[in-house]
């Protein structure tokens, strides 16, 4: 019994298909609850102004599965592209997966999947800079999909500033880089306004009011705030082992990681100044999905199988709950 939970984080194929079926299986009630229904009408793009759908709930929440899944096989080649994990492993889809699962509030949120798979493109496009000396091309790609994700997820435009909080990060801070965002920044603009004015209702750029009229979260939903206090301890205690282990990484890791915990720093503020109407939850799950990763993904002992074990038991629990 101990053989098996020390080992366990190895995570052998068929305990692994195992809990990718458990992951999914998370969405058949909101599946079954879904047949039948009357079409609803769903937003696809929220800016610069929202536009819907109407489409059958059913479709919805296996369309928003689909996408789920192909962020999980996403994050996987990301983690593996950066050395966060040596070898070939489901870990990265199964945190991923478990975590989604547990967060029924967006299930049926296709955009936020799509826009979150845009930020992985990102995160990969800013990793492959490392002390490029002409990266203006990339920084200029990363910033226009930047802006193309918040159009799916508009929590992500203020991730601009990610960007450039990143590149002193990456060591490969000049003019060009930050002159080739602020161009990026403003084709995306001068195409906005020149969309909205022929094609849409002028300047009435109404989501992005929703994006910056923020404020405090609402403390009469306890088990809300109760939730996002946990991942908040646990993000702490993640970053904290990350720091502690960081000495002992080798630099294209330091680089993944300090992108990864400048991402937990974000979507930190974004949360405790949350808008209106939506949200940045698919971006935490990705942080919080990475930083375990990297965790559990060391060497084996009793103490981190256990934990294992523990971390994965306690969202099946909340989500039955």
């Amino acid at each position: 019994m101990k053989h098996f939970i020390k080992h366990i984080t190895q995570l052998n194929l068929p305990i692994a298909i195992l809990l990718l079926v458990a992951c999914v299986a998370m969405w058949i009630p909101d599946i079954i609850n879904s047949v039948g229904q009357e079409p609803t009408l769903c937003t696809l793009i929220w800016l610069p102004q929202k536009i819907t759908i109407s489409i059958s709930p059913l479709l919805l929440v296996i369309l928003t599965l689909v996408a789920t899944i192909l962020t999980a096989i996403s994050i996987m080649g990301l983690l593996y592209n950066n050395g966060v994990v040596r070898e070939r492993t489901l870990m990265p889809a199964i945190f991923y997966m478990l975590i989604s699962g547990c967060a029924t509030s967006i299930h049926y949120q296709l955009s936020f999947q799509i826009g979150t798979m845009l930020f992985i493109a990102v995160l990969m496009i800013l990793y492959t800079i490392y002390r490029q000396q002409a990266a203006t091309e990339q920084i200029f790609l990363a910033t226009i999909l930047i802006m193309l994700a918040s159009m799916f997820l508009p929590d992500l435009l203020w991730f601009v500033l990610f960007i450039w909080i990143a590149l002193p990060i990456e060591r490969v801070l000049n003019i060009r880089m930050w002159l080739a965002s602020i161009i990026a920044i403003g084709l995306v603009v001068i195409y906005t306004v020149l969309g909205l004015h022929f094609f849409g209702d002028g300047l009435q750029l109404t989501s992005f009011d929703i994006l910056y009229q923020r404020s405090l979260p609402n403390f009469e939903s306890s088990g809300t705030i109760v939730l996002q206090v946990i991942y908040f301890l646990l993000a702490i205690a993640l970053i904290a082992y990350y720091y502690m282990t960081r000495a002992r990484l080798n630099i294209p890791n330091i680089i993944a990681g300090d992108l990864f915990v400048l991402t937990a720093l974000m979507v930190a503020v974004l949360s405790f100044f949350p808008a209106s109407t939506i949200s940045i939850v698919p971006i935490g799950i990705l942080t919080i999905c990475t930083m375990s990763v990297h965790y559990f993904s060391g060497q084996p002992s009793i103490l981190r199988g256990s934990l294992f074990v523990v971390y994965i038991i306690s969202h099946f629990i909340y989500w039955a709950l």
